[in-house]
């Protein structure tokens, strides 16, 4: 398995990045890669673009609720996308770094404290459990559901299970890169104003994207039987 990815998701008030930039540092410590905006961006990239492929391509995305963070402007755009997954799919884990309002949406939802250094210490191994595991999922039920999801043309759900599937699974991270991007084509090719030409990219980029699947399970199975 690859390391598992966090979307750290916060405010960028200082108290909340003095949080997450000592949380950052121990998770990498811990083996556990992390996208951090203030280390992960490069100088000058699309900001928006960026934030977006990494939420896609994340594992996990850690919300760090706060007052400031629930002022913020951007934070629906980042957390609501990964709240509408399937609850079983779901990757999503709160962290409450001080007592505040929160959404509706996200009242349901338990969270771990960490609104104090000993709350912090306490629950970090929580944390660590949380998101330092990927859960085997039955490989083949996974596959499945992913297979008739396209065959229903629910081709955007069917995009995120399959997503899912590689993230858990893959090897190397060029398969979630590659169907990340199919992702991005298929949506770009919803503006084809050719039908014809619509169609033919959708199922060559539909085809593909089963390909990577059925050579990630293939990989599996020769890992198992070696």
């Amino acid at each position: 398995m690859t390391a598992p990815r966090l979307f750290l998701s916060y405010a960028h008030s200082d108290a909340d990045k003095k949080f997450v930039s000592a949380l950052y540092d121990r998770l990498s410590r811990d083996g556990i890669e992390c996208f951090f905006d203030e280390v992960s961006l490069a100088p000058g990239a699309n900001f928006v673009l960026k934030i977006s492929e990494a939420i896609d391509e994340c594992n996990y995305l850690v919300m760090v609720m706060s007052n400031a963070y629930f002022s913020a402007q951007f934070a629906p755009l980042e957390w609501t996308a990964v709240l509408s997954e399937p609850p079983e799919r779901r990757r999503l884990l709160p962290l409450l770094l001080e007592q505040c309002e929160v959404p509706a949406l996200v009242r349901p939802l338990s969270y771990i404290d960490v609104s104090s250094d000993e709350k912090l210490a306490k629950n970090y191994p929580r944390i660590w459990q949380y998101v330092g595991r990927l859960e085997s999922h039955d490989i083949e039920q996974r596959s499945k559901e992913i297979d008739d999801l396209f065959e229903q043309h629910n081709v955007e759900q069917g995009m995120k299970r399959l997503l899912d599937f590689a993230r858990d699974f893959a090897k190397q991270r060029k398969t979630v890169f590659r169907l990340t991007a199919i992702k991005w084509e298929l949506e770009r090719n919803n503006k084809e104003s050719d039908p014809e030409a619509r169609a033919m990219v959708r199922v060559d980029l539909l085809a593909e994207g089963l390909n990577l699947k059925d050579g990630i399970i293939t990989s599996l199975s020769l890992e198992a039987s070696s």
